[in-house]
């Protein structure tokens, strides 16, 4: 921990080293899980939850232990180096074969995001593993190491033996997505998937809508709010090669309107030639995209060197790109290496803003499922059974907003199951909006016949 000083300035003098009291016959290892900071035992001030692995024999028989570091002032009192003040048993661990027999260190443990997703004021926490699964913390008081221990092993929010079709691959974040009333402060998750369409393979980032009731019930992919889809699955030359999601940022509000902008990174050949896209979110969330640069030659992506600023007077959010490996093709001596550059990239009320009015209200969601989805034949059912009898409007829109497909559905003739037929449509993504007596809920979908 660096420690800042009364002006909220750092320097390398002023840190502590969180260590751990246990030993191993072969040492310890803190890398299998990042650190967990947050409002855990008080309001005032944040604890810190990290890992440590004691080595023993370098198999899976080695053992992980979570370490608790109670925060405060003490803390920071008690000088250089300090020792947990609690620790538990979390399992044995987790290694990978090597081609030669021999066992490294998985990353199992690695992949958290924390977020306050119910508005609590508090924060969560969000455990993906390499099986692709989600588990799920939430941070109620009070806090006991045990509850912590059995919420990452079994609390499980989303699991891949029920998703066969995709796989989360880790990555994510938690950011203000979506426009919401002020008194929800809710934040939302956006983790990375590959999905199977057809015969194509999709990177995609799921948005999964903050509010208080996040985490009540277990995730399937239709649990998402929305899709943004790598370029790729719109146009097959982006499939050449492109790996997109190299890296993702909350820009901030770059246009002035109030909606934020996403930044994803991509590269292509092996990482010679970078990408960027940029998408505007809030009012004018599509997974169209709103911004671009590329081709960046000679190792030119940014990654994850990015950090937001506001460098001129006009208040709108600036970004600084950080691209170490970068060196023009007019570079007289390649030979010798990168030197490095950095983009700044200024907010400006130009960048284009497109509200779409299908998603800019904030609904009352229900509970209605639409399968299969994707769409690969000529109709979709839509599982009603959670709701009373009532009045329906069914309505599609593609995703430019121009309604494509209505349908009244009156009280009498309301099944738990509802067949819409679909095949005057074309292969796209589309939404399904259902409007009942006291709620709207939207439904994102996919057709590929």
């Amino acid at each position: 921990i660096y420690w800042q000083d009364d002006n909220g300035n750092y320097d390398t003098s002023r840190y502590t080293n969180l260590n751990s009291k246990m030993k191993g016959k072969l040492g310890v290892d803190y890398l299998s899980m990042s650190p967990y900071a947050a409002h855990i035992s008080s309001d005032s001030f944040e604890d810190v939850i990290c890992s440590v692995m004691i080595r023993n024999e370098n198999t899976p028989q080695d053992s992980v232990y979570i370490l608790y570091f109670k925060g405060g002032q003490q803390l920071y009192d008690q000088g250089k180096d300090v020792f947990e003040d609690s620790s538990i048993f979390f399992g044995k661990a987790e290694y990978v074969q090597d081609a030669i027999g021999g066992y490294n260190l998985g990353d199992t443990r690695s992949n958290l995001n924390q977020g306050d997703f119910r508005g609590v004021g508090r924060e969560d926490l969000i455990l993906a593993n390499d099986s692709g699964d989600f588990t799920y913390f939430k941070n109620d008081p009070p806090f006991s190491m045990s509850s912590f221990v059995h919420a990452l092993k079994y609390d499980t929010l989303f699991a891949h033996w029920q998703n066969r079709q995709t796989k989360n691959w880790g990555g994510g974040m938690a950011m203000h997505v979506y426009n919401k009333p002020k008194e929800d402060s809710s934040l939302d998750f956006l983790p990375f998937f590959k999905t199977k369409y057809g015969t194509k393979t999709i990177s995609e980032y799921r948005i999964f809508k903050g509010g208080k009731d996040f985490g009540a019930n277990r995730w399937t992919l239709d649990s998402a709010s929305f899709v943004i889809h790598e370029p790729y699955y719109y146009d097959d030359q982006f499939g050449n090669g492109m790996v997109w999601g190299v890296g993702i940022n909350d820009c901030g509000d770059m246009t002035g309107t109030g909606n934020r902008v996403l930044r994803i990174g991509a590269y292509l050949d092996a990482g010679f030639y970078g990408y960027e896209f940029f998408y505007v979110l809030g009012d004018a969330l599509d997974d169209k995209v709103d911004m671009f640069i590329g081709a960046v030659p000679n190792n030119g992506g940014a990654g994850y060197n990015v950090d937001t600023l506001v460098a001129d007077h006009d208040q709108l959010q600036d970004i600084l790109m950080g691209m170490p490996a970068y060196h023009g093709d007019d570079d007289p001596e390649p030979q010798l290496g990168a030197e490095g550059t950095i983009y700044l990239l200024h907010g400006s009320t130009k960048i284009p803003v497109r509200v779409n009015k299908v998603l800019s209200n904030n609904s009352q969601q229900g509970n209605i499922s639409m399968f299969p989805n994707p769409v690969t034949g000529r109709n979709a059912t839509l599982d009603l059974s959670s709701l009373e009898q009532q009045d329906l409007q069914i309505c599609i829109y593609d995703l430019l907003g121009r309604k494509v497909y209505s349908q009244q559905v009156y009280l009498p003739y309301m099944r738990q199951k509802h067949q819409i037929y679909l095949n005057s449509l074309s292969n796209g993504s589309y939404i399904l909006e259902v409007a009942g007596k006291n709620f709207t809920q939207r439904i994102q979908f996919s057709i590929l016949k």
